[in-house]
This record gives C-alpha cells, structure tokens and sequence, in this order.
C-alpha cells in the first residue's frame, strides 16, 4: 500500500511580539512531501522576514527538483551574515520524503531531529559537509511505516521561566518526552502540541524565545466512507448503500433518514445511545457492520467547526480532549483527522425526513451538500484526498 505523509507544527511567540521569528513551509514536489523549518536570528518582524525568505526559498527551489546544494547555495548566497559575529541570520531543518519511502534530512545549525521507530528512539547516520562555506548535516535513508520525526527551533531546549538556561530540559530531555508522547497519540498535530505546551509550562507561560516543533509521521493510506442523504429518487436507494457499503475502509453513516435507508438496505436494526447526546449535539446510534452512525446536518455543523480549528492551526491540548468526547461530531472529527488520507462522500440530494428545511432554518444551518462541501475544502487544505458521489 502507498505511503501518508502526516506533517504539522505548533509554534509559540516570544512574548511581547506579534509575530513569530520561526517559520514552517509545507510543500509538494512532483514526487514528495518537504517540510521546513526556519528559525530566524533574534525575535520579532525582523526574524521573521530572515525566516520567511529561507524557508520560502528552500520551498521552491526543492518543490521545483532543484538539487539540494544549489538551494542551500542559493539560500546561503540570498541572506546576510550579522556583522558582529558572522553568524547567519536564520538556520533550518529539512525533511523530504520520496513516494517510493526514500528521504532526505539536512539540518543547519537547528537541534539535532528526534527520530522514533517502534516506539524507540533512533538516530540517523548523519554525514556533515560543507555548502558555500557552511558546513550542514545531511542523511538519505528510507523510512518506515508508524516512523515520527521532530524538527525544533533552538527556543525548544533550554526553557526556563527566569531566562537563565535550563540545561536539565536539553535535546535528549526533549526526545524522552516526545517517545511517551508518541505512545499516546496519532496524528502528527497533537504530538507537536504535547511537546510545544511542555516547553510553554517550563517558560510558565513566558516564552524567552521562539519555540517551534515539527512532526512528520510515516502512516499507510486509509480510507473513510461517509454515507450522507438519501436520494431524491428512491429507487436508488438500495445502489447508494451497495456503492457505500462495498467500499473498501472505515464507514460512517450520517443522518436520521439515512440510518434507516442504511438499515433497511443492510437488514439491520438502529439502536440509539441517548448516553451520547452532548448539548445541542444529537446522540449517537448502532447499525451493526457500521463503525459510526450519527445525527445529519446538526452534527455535522459541529465537525466543520472542531475541522476549522484544526485547519487554522488554533488547537491545543483541549482541543484533542474534546475530540475524546463520546459524541457524534467528536467521533467523526477524530475520524478524518487521526484515521483517514482519502474520504469518499456519497451524499444524496432528498430533503426529507430529520434533514428538512425547517430543522436546517431553526439552527441555521446550510443545506448539506454545501456542508460537505465546505468539508472538502478543509480536507484537501490538510492534505487529504476526496471524493464526492452524489445521488
């Protein structure tokens, strides 16, 4: 089966300042992932510019199949170096990975990446060279499904409340962490989380510096089916479940009218949980053969909302606690995030039953065609593939 390349990131700004002076680019070449994080000298507007342009060239050049050297070159040659103490005015660390599972790690003078395979840590056989007179590390290996690697700004070691270096949270410190933190979670996003909210508690809140971690996991592609509507020509009922059903991957039937098309198509009963009704969420039910059965158009108002968060970037800790929830949206959000690379929607066109007009008026919400949608376009913006088949 082909590779999923998870990748995400979480930063903190120094505190007083309205920008950041890390910066991470994620991009596509012809045929790979890359990942980028540039850290720029000091804090504020002017880190940020220095690492906005290396993390901006890096990202172009690479995504275009310029060889490595030429861009760092390029970089190199494109920045300035601080008079004082002829140090560069950002650093960088890069991770690219190939369709086939090859890859391509170089870092400039960031701390060393965090390698975790079969919930160890690991270390990659890093050569060192010198580019344009800057001397890089650099590895070419092949990863491995249920691989983790982390990028960190230099704000990540060392944080402290006072702004006196705390050598006790040092690299290694940082790499203990984020291993219990990879047997806990699933997506790249809360792992980056997990380790940026352990520095913000060592800088009690203060960040002295910059703090940024990047992860990118190594995951096999799967596929979520989500069956939504029925159609408006009812003779089409029983082809809409056969194509849902036989589709390879998880499945999720959502909506009232459409539980019981489901399963009356399947030969099986619903069984409602009220136990699972969350505020204005709508509980939960069970066809069996089905791995999530929820409310229509109300639940899924709340998943766009709990995905926009995520898509923007905005989560924390109890961003990934609310998934947790044993509710509808919670189940299905939790689903597209930490579960699924592809989705194929079958949406159908009928507006009857729980999914009427009335209902859609009373919460204000879209009809659900535009919900899925909206859905789509959060879903690819995160990098997974989507299908819709309408019916």
């Amino acid at each position: 089966m082909a590779l999923s390349i998870d990748i995400s990131y979480k930063s903190l700004f120094h505190f007083g300042e309205e920008l950041c002076g890390d910066m991470v680019e994620i991009t596509k070449s012809k045929d790979s992932r890359i990942l980028i994080l540039a850290d720029g000298m000091g804090s504020g507007v002017r880190a940020n510019i220095f690492a906005t342009m290396s993390s901006k060239i890096l990202g172009t050049l690479l995504s275009e199949g310029l060889p490595i050297d030429e861009a760092v070159d390029t970089l190199i040659k494109t920045l300035p170096v601080s008079s004082v103490n002829g140090v560069a005015y950002a650093t960088f660390s890069l991770m690219q990975v190939f369709d086939d599972g090859s890859a391509y790690v170089v870092e400039y003078d960031n701390p060393l990446c965090i390698c975790i395979r079969n919930h160890e840590l690991f270390s990659l056989p890093f050569i060192e060279r010198e580019i344009s007179g800057k001397i890089i590390r650099e590895c070419r290996f092949n990863v491995e499904v249920g691989d983790t690697y982390l990028f960190m700004s230099d704000g990540a070691i060392y944080c402290s409340a006072d702004g006196i270096m705390d050598l006790s949270w040092d690299r290694d410190s940082v790499a203990a962490y984020a291993l219990k933190c990879e047997k806990k979670t699933k997506s790249a996003a809360h792992l980056s989380v997990m380790v940026v909210d352990a520095c913000n508690d060592l800088y009690v809140g203060v960040p002295k510096d910059d703090t940024t971690v990047a992860c990118v996991r190594i995951r096999l592609e799967k596929r979520v089916n989500v069956l939504t509507g029925t159609p408006q020509d009812m003779s089409k009922d029983a082809g809409m479940v056969k194509d849902f059903y036989s589709s390879e991957g998880m499945k999720i039937v959502n909506g009232g009218s459409t539980s019981d098309m489901a399963a009356r198509e399947l030969g099986k009963q619903i069984r409602t949980d009220p136990s699972t009704k969350d505020g204005r969420i709508p509980p939960m039910s069970y066809i069996e053969g089905v791995d999530i059965v929820t409310e229509g158009v109300v639940t899924l108002q709340h998943v766009l909302r709990l995905m926009d968060i995520y898509r923007k970037g905005e989560f924390s800790e109890e961003f990934f606690d609310e998934l947790e929830k044993n509710n509808g949206a919670s189940k299905i959000t939790e689903c597209l995030i930490d579960d699924c690379t592809k989705v194929c929607f079958f949406v159908g066109g009928s507006q009857k039953g729980a999914d009427t007009d009335d209902e859609l008026l009373e919460y204000g919400i879209p009809e659900r065609k535009i919900l899925v949608g909206r859905l789509k376009e959060m879903l690819e913006d995160l990098g997974k593939e989507v299908e819709i088949r309408y019916y």
